[in-house]
């Protein structure tokens, strides 16, 4: 059995709109959001559940699910590349698998823009 955590929304402090529904992280608070995601890998294994992957936003370009959060291809890559990806490292999470685009299989230009991101 594999587990995989999957992001609907930000706090609502954390968010432009400062609702659970639509808006988008607060560029303010990438860094802290991205300490959430570790403590949420490191809580998950002290309860003995090892992730094999996360979703950074679940369906990032629809805001209107009750939770959402949009996300762009290019937030999505600086959120990963400035701020998570090198929050794993360092806390020694980065075993755990990044999923892209957890959305529909739609367009391949959000995920092959993120990966295309040198960061």
């Amino acid at each position: 059995l594999k587990l995989i955590g999957t992001a609907w929304s930000a706090p609502e402090w954390m968010k432009t709109n400062g609702y659970f529904v639509g808006g988008s992280l607060r560029e303010d608070c990438y860094e802290v959001y991205a300490q959430y995601f570790i403590r949420y890998i490191q809580e998950m294994e002290e309860e003995g559940l090892y992730l094999h992957a996360l979703s950074v936003q679940n369906e990032p370009l629809h805001g209107g699910n009750n939770p959402s959060m949009v996300m762009t291809a290019e937030e999505q890559a600086t959120f990963l590349g400035d701020y998570l990806l090198p929050a794993m490292r360092d806390a020694q999470v980065d075993y755990v698998k990044v999923i892209l685009y957890d959305h529909n299989a739609d367009n391949i230009d959000y995920p092959t823009q993120v990966l295309a991101d040198p960061r």
